[in-house]
């Protein structure tokens, strides 16, 4: 039985394993799609500028199709991270103070919609 005079007592030393993978886990997918926008400007065709007319520079006026490759690999990794993450995110959600990561839920749309913009396009 609890005693009433007795103060609540917190026995919770911090975070959890899975909670603190949720925070790698989003991490290293935010960190996946850095590099896929990264790969996403290396790859575009490049745009002439006054520069490049006036020196008569020839550019490269397709895709870089060994770049965008990397671009979906990258796009699929932050997938594979978020859904690992929102995985573990539903697992973990037994209190009421529990909810389900933002961050997790907008990397797995803005992946998927890049891969399907990538499937798309090539």
């Amino acid at each position: 039985m609890v005693n009433e005079a007795e103060p609540f007592r917190e026995r919770r030393r911090g975070p959890d394993p899975l909670v603190r993978s949720l925070r790698w886990l989003g991490g290293l997918g935010w960190l996946a799609m850095l590099a896929a926008l990264v790969f996403l400007d290396l790859a575009k065709p490049e745009i002439e500028t006054f520069f490049e007319r006036w020196y008569q520079i020839r550019l490269r006026t397709t895709w870089d199709l060994q770049l965008a490759r990397y671009l979906f690999y990258s796009m699929l990794a932050g997938l594979a991270f978020s859904l690992a993450g929102l995985a573990a995110n539903l697992r973990r959600r037994r209190r009421s103070s529990d909810e389900i990561r933002v961050s997790l839920v907008a990397l797995a749309v803005i992946s998927l919609l890049g891969i399907l913009r990538y499937l798309s396009a090539f």
